[in-house]
């Protein structure tokens, strides 16, 4: 993940944002804090592992990232 995206810590680099926290939950936002951490994502994250048979949390190692790609078919349905 290169950090990018329409997370408020990158906004906040790129000066489109004053504040760094998440809209929902008032934490630091970045792409770990809503692929993992952030509660408003809780039920989407669960529906994600279960169509991708994922076991583990969402700290992706290289394996992870291969199983998602070759899953992503299902995903996008």
């Amino acid at each position: 993940m290169t950090g990018h995206g329409c997370f408020d810590r990158f906004l906040g680099l790129i000066e489109k944002r004053a504040d760094c926290s998440c809209d929902f939950c008032g934490e630091e936002d970045d792409a770990v804090h809503t692929l993992r951490d952030c509660p408003a994502w809780d039920v989407k994250r669960l529906e994600l592992k279960r169509k991708l048979n994922l076991k583990r949390d969402f700290t992706l190692g290289d394996a992870q990232w291969f199983q998602i790609q070759k899953c992503w078919p299902k995903v996008k349905k």
